[in-house]
């Protein structure tokens, strides 16, 4: 995966998630649905999660270089 399509892709994510806060956020909310969303953004913070852990992990390796 190119660096470009990863950051599309962590963009994505976040652009999805603020959608689904947006969701839960508005006054008439269909049970079902909210399950869907909620499940779906509990994905979504577990997957962002993993990409910054790694980012971070990067960026400590290359401070340790210097």
């Amino acid at each position: 995966m190119t660096k470009q399509s990863r950051k599309q892709t962590i963009q994505s994510k976040i652009k999805e998630l603020e959608k689904i806060v947006a969701y839960f956020e508005a006054q008439e909310i269909d049970l079902d649905q909210a399950i869907e969303k909620y499940e779906k953004a509990s994905k979504l913070v577990q997957e962002l999660n993993e990409v910054l852990k790694k980012y971070e992990a990067k960026v400590k390796k290359i401070a340790l270089r210097s």
